[in-house]
């Protein structure tokens, strides 16, 4: 996030020149996603720690593996999306966001595709170990090359063009008021995740 001010003291006190365009880079929403996408793969641990023993159980039962799965998924997404509630008032209330209807359904959008990605990754796993360090890199590669801590377009235009298909495009997309775009192809890369993932734990 990019804040720009005409002059003066940012509000958490940063110093900014008086020239009108001069801009600060505020990494609160960076800071959040990464928090959020971290604490959806370790909420998703419960896959790789049940699949081996209780999954082939549930199997047997008459709602199935299915509807265990849509049942709590459901309710992690459930919790996460009113965290994600709570931090856009928390935000918007300090200013260090903009309280914009967008930037809410995008951070809505976020946790649906944190979630998806966390479920996705942990069906490759049986060991949760192993699964808590592959999540945390793919949290860091996500977000930094998203450019949720720092702009990347700093260090490569390539780079750029690549964060613009990342995760973290949808949050900053959204708080500009943008379009719908990010928005279309989250929701579906959410839903492809979420398919696949079931079909890998039948």
């Amino acid at each position: 996030t990019i804040k720009y001010t005409e002059g003066g003291r940012h509000p958490l006190g940063i110093e900014v020149d008086g020239t009108e365009g001069d801009a600060v880079f505020v990494p609160y929403l960076g800071i959040w996603s990464f928090f959020t996408m971290s604490s959806c793969f370790i909420a998703s641990a419960w896959i790789a720690k049940e699949r081996p023993i209780l999954f082939s159980r549930i199997r047997t039962t008459y709602k199935g593996l299915n509807s265990y799965l849509r049942q709590t998924a459901g309710a992690f997404l459930l919790f996460y999306c009113g965290q994600a509630l709570l931090s856009f008032f928390i935000l918007s209330k300090f200013e260090w966001i903009e309280r914009e209807s967008n930037l809410l359904i995008g951070m809505v959008a976020f946790v649906i595709i944190s979630l998806s990605i966390s479920i996705w990754v942990a069906t490759f796993f049986q060991q949760r170990g192993a699964y808590y360090i592959t999540g945390l890199l793919v949290t860091s590669i996500l977000i930094i090359m998203g450019g949720g801590f720092f702009p990347v377009s700093e260090f490569s235009p390539s780079l750029e063009v690549l964060s613009n298909w990342l995760p973290y495009e949808l949050l900053e997309e959204q708080e500009a008021g943008g379009g719908w775009k990010m928005l279309v192809i989250t929701l579906g890369s959410s839903l492809l995740f979420w398919g696949w993932s079931v079909w890998r734990l039948r």
